[in-house]
Formats: structure tokens, C-alpha cells, sequence
């Protein structure tokens, strides 16, 4: 072999030692940097991936994506329109009126009873006043400042009586002009106790005279 041939073909194998380097280098460059951990932006979201295969990373990514498909479509529509209330007025029900016949059937079913007015009270006369005004006299007592004073009258006395005759209210009917005689005749009522007869009420008039 000439000297020049085996220039040339260490020339040859020098130039192809040198692009198999740099073809190994490049291949380690990608080699290295599908390895390096990734960022990736998803629906407005930084996802960092850690190295990984390009088939798994492929297969994140697409299960990524169809997650978040949904909320990405569902913020992208627009609210649904709220649905219109519709208000509807309602005539009130006739009122009918009552016929003028019940009308007047039930005013005079109201005018036809009446209240019962009370028994006006009895006025004691004959043996049932002398026995009452001697039971009186029992107990009254002619008051002795109407005396000093010569004060005389008569005091009409409305007795209000129970079942049994007790005396169970006893006031002035009529006055006799002067509170000390009326206060001495209402005193000795109230000591009576009771009253022969069933009247309710009787009228009892008690006599002040000096002699």
C-alpha cells in the first residue's frame, strides 16, 4: 500500500469517528432531555412531570386533557336564562246577599224576645213592715252627733235578699238629707240577719225622730 492510501484512509476514518461522535452526542442530548422533568400548561394549570417514557407521558396527558375537558367546556357556556314567574289576578267570589224575607225573619226573631226586665222591689207594708222595723230597731242606734245637732228624717232602705232570706245587699233607696242617719240605718241592716218572706228585694224605710 502506497503512503498516500493510507493518508487518505486514515483521513476517512478519522472524519467518520468524529460524525459518529457527534451523532452519539446529539442522541445522548435527547436522550437526556426527554428524561428531564417537563412543564406543561393545562387549562390555564403548571403541571410539572418528572422523566418518564414518551408513551406514559403520552397517556398522562391525554388523561389530563380529557378531565379537564369538561370544566373547560362547561366554564365556556353561557348561565341558563332563569325562567319567567308569571302572575296571574284571580276575581275575588261574589258575595251573594241574604234574601230580604231572612233578613227580616231574623230581626224579628231578635225583637220577639226580649230581655225579662227585673221584679221592681217590694215595698213592705202591714205585719211584714212592723215585724221588720222591730227586728231593726234591735239594732239601730240614733246616732248621738245627730242629736246634738236635732237632725231627724226618714231613710228608705233597699234590701236585697238570697233564697233563704239572708240579707245579703243592703242600701240607700232614698236619702234621708243626712249621712249620719243614712250610715246608722245601713249599720243596723247589717245586723239583721234575715227576713221572713221570698221577695228578692224589698224596700224598708227606717224613721229618725226626736222626742
Amino acid at each position: 500500500m502506497s503512503p498516500r492510501s493510507s493518508a487518505t484512509e486514515k483521513v476517512v476514518r478519522s472524519g467518520s469517528s468524529a460524525a459518529g461522535a457527534e451523532r452519539e452526542t446529539n442522541a445522548t442530548r435527547s436522550t437526556k432531555n426527554f428524561f428531564m422533568p417537563h412543564s406543561i400548561k393545562i387549562a390555564g394549570c403548571t403541571l410539572t412531570i418528572g422523566p418518564m417514557p414518551l408513551a406514559l407521558l403520552l397517556s398522562v396527558l391525554l388523561h389530563l386533557a380529557l378531565i379537564a375537558a369538561p370544566a373547560w367546556f362547561a366554564a365556556r357556556q353561557p348561565p341558563p336564562r332563569p325562567t319567567p314567574l308569571l302572575a296571574r289576578l284571580m276575581s275575588p267570589e261574589p258575595v251573594h246577599p241574604l234574601p230580604e224575607n231572612a233578613a227580616s225573619s231574623t230581626h224579628e226573631t231578635i225583637s220577639s224576645e226580649p230581655e225579662m226586665p227585673a221584679p221592681p222591689p217590694q215595698e213592705l207594708r202591714g205585719g211584714r213592715l212592723r215585724q221588720a222595723q222591730q227586728a231593726l230597731s234591735k239594732h239601730l242606734f240614733y246616732p248621738p252627733e245627730a242629736i246634738a245637732a236635732g237632725l231627724e228624717g226618714e231613710v228608705v232602705l233597699l234590701l236585697t235578699l238570697a233564697d233563704d232570706g239572708r240579707i245579703v245587699v243592703a242600701e240607700i233607696a232614698r236619702s234621708s238629707g243626712h249621712p249620719l242617719l243614712d250610715q246608722a240605718a245601713l249599720d243596723a241592716a247589717g245586723h239583721l240577719g234575715r227576713l221572713a218572706g221570698n221577695p228578692r228585694q224589698m224596700l224598708l224605710p227606717v224613721s229618725f225622730r226626736l222626742q
